[in-house]
């Protein structure tokens, strides 16, 4: 599938990219920098960003919802420092006022969102004008494509609007719009249509469009075969530093079984070691933005974390129901995870000649814990419990 599109893009036919909302929720909803950030290279590019009206309220809906508990943290996390930095009502609303310039949280999402959008040149494609209402209730009532026979088939309406909205812009243009999405429903509508390409990596996607540069994709396959034979060891270390300082950009769960009830808080996350992740004897690089004085790569990595954890366990309470606690441990971890960090690198016009920065992508890791449970090592074994 990927080298039909190859094909198409190097031909001309694909005029437009599109994203679907589950690709910015794996970029963390970071609109402004990471790799979402660049998709503003479609401002001057003969590709367009498009996106469905659909995409764009979910957006701003899932957005708004994130910016609430943001800001629910915020105020949390302010409450609790008052009595340390002696904050009186006035302050706190200051500083409260400061950060979310008295906004709602709506506000704040839809001028992100609008923003974006400007920034990257983009089109918004309107339900109104490119979906046939009768065309969706006959697909709706006959289990046709994007609708699929299940329980939750009214749920599929947002995405079956999105779909042929895009769909019929394509077709208006003459042309094929590559979507970048994880849904699989989504994909398996995009095989069967003539006017929609998807893959579920924007890197990829990314990649594809600066595969018709053959410069650029020798100039990176030259790069990779540096870093395969070893002659770029200095910028693993400089990866590594920079996975290090911004670890907190990726949002951490944890995941873990015990034989009874346990909350978590990660203390603390270091990096230990990181590798290049290799593909067919080289590392996997893609390529994803050129710009006038430098060029965006993007690598993945193998990086080794080491997490320390604290989990409080308990179990409920046969007569009055209550979770009663019944011990604590503090434990550490190691697991080896993928990243995605960002390469801004310099060239001479044959081979890249200087690492300018590295930025870690925004996602959601889990580090595994395995089987966990409560420590009393160092308890009092005379203690009375109950």
């Amino acid at each position: 599938m990927v080298k039909a599109i190859r094909a198409q893009m190097r031909a001309g036919e694909i005029k437009a990219i599109s994203v679907d909302t589950c690709i910015v929720e794996r970029g963390g909803f970071r609109l402004e920098s990471g790799i979402l950030k660049r998709l503003e290279q479609f401002q001057k590019s003969d590709l367009q960003l498009v996106l469905s009206e659909i995409t764009v309220k979910e957006l701003i809906r899932r957005i708004t919802k994130e910016t609430d508990e943001a800001r629910n943290k915020l105020k949390t996390g302010l409450n609790e420092a008052r009595k340390y930095f002696q904050l009186d009502d006035k302050k706190y609303a200051e500083i409260i006022s400061e950060v979310t310039n008295d906004d709602g949280s709506h506000e704040i999402a839809e001028a992100r969102v609008r923003s974006f959008i400007d920034r990257c040149g983009g089109e918004i494609v309107n339900v109104k004008n490119n979906v046939d209402i009768e065309i969706l209730v006959q697909k709706y009532f006959g289990d046709k494509l994007p609708f699929e026979k299940s329980k939750d088939k009214k749920s599929e309406f947002p995405d079956a609007m999105m779909l042929m909205s895009l769909e019929a812009w394509a077709n208006n243009k003459g042309g094929v719009v590559l979507l970048v999405t994880a849904d699989k429903g989504c994909q398996k509508f995009c095989h069967t249509s003539t006017s929609l390409v998807a893959v579920e990596n924007l890197g990829l996607a990314l990649e594809l469009v600066q595969e018709r540069n053959e410069w650029l994709e020798k100039l990176t396959a030259n790069f990779a075969h540096r870093i395969a034979g070893g002659h770029e060891a200095a910028l693993l270390i400089t990866i590594q530093d920079a996975v290090s300082s911004n670890i907190d950009v990726i949002d951490w769960s944890v995941e873990a079984s015990a034989y009874c009830n346990f909350d978590y808080e990660i203390h603390d996350l270091w990096v230990e070691d990181v590798q290049f992740l290799i593909s067919a004897g080289q590392p996997l690089l893609h390529a994803i933005e050129v710009g006038e004085d430098a060029l965006i790569i993007q690598a993945t990595m193998r990086v080794l974390v080491h997490a320390s954890c604290h989990f409080q366990f308990s179990v409920r309470d046969s007569i009055d129901r209550d979770m009663v606690p019944v011990g604590d441990a503090m434990l550490d971890e190691k697991d080896w995870v993928q990243l995605d960090v960002l390469l801004t690198a310099s060239s001479n016009g044959e081979v890249i000649t200087d690492i300018r920065e590295v930025e870690l992508v925004s996602t959601r890791r889990e580090i595994d814990f395995g089987e966990v449970s409560p420590d009393y090592s160092n308890e009092d074994p005379t203690y009375e419990k109950y």
